[in-house]
């Protein structure tokens, strides 16, 4: 699924976090609002480039939309804040994982090449905040640390090897 077509859904889910006012108590909601936001204005340079992660884009989507529905009936979720924040930060930390998935396989496409700040603050935020290991063994940190950089390396060799034959 190209990722042009959630373009909305990416501005809607950043503009409804916006006004929530949880951005600011939250770095995890703060960086999830850079992300959507990256995503509203550029998702289309992602279509096409993350093959690998591809598969993982019904999870993003499905996340947003929840994420979404979470905060437009926010006051008929909870009158309790804290559920709501409770609700609000499971969907977001979910939509950070899928974030940093498809912003890392496009770096090691890119071959590490300069990100956009947006990019490099939720991989920064991804690699560094402490919530998510290397050797933590979730299908996140595998995927994230170790299955991204084999099968981009593993479509380097394919694609070097088909322009060697080539030649």
């Amino acid at each position: 699924m190209p990722f042009s077509t959630l373009k909305s859904l990416f501005a809607e889910a950043e503009a409804l976090l916006e006004n929530s006012g949880l951005r600011f108590t939250d770095e995890l909601i703060d960086v999830c609002c850079t992300g959507l936001a990256f995503f509203a204005r550029e998702g289309d340079t992602y279509s096409g480039a993350v093959p690998f992660c591809t598969a993982f884009t019904p999870h993003f989507e499905n996340e947003i939309i929840g994420l979404v529905g979470v905060l437009k009936n926010r006051k008929h979720v909870s009158e309790d804040p804290l559920f709501l924040y409770g609700e609000v930060q499971g969907r977001v930390f979910a939509v950070v994982e899928d974030l940093a998935l498809f912003m890392r396989e496009k770096k090691l496409r890119d071959g590490g090449g300069p990100q956009t700040t947006a990019e490099e603050r939720v991989l920064m935020f991804f690699e560094h905040c402490g919530n998510w290991s290397a050797d933590s063994g979730e299908v996140v940190t595998e995927t994230y640390y170790k299955l991204l950089p084999s099968a981009v390396m593993r479509d380097s060799v394919k694609v070097g090897t088909k322009s060697c034959a080539h030649d």
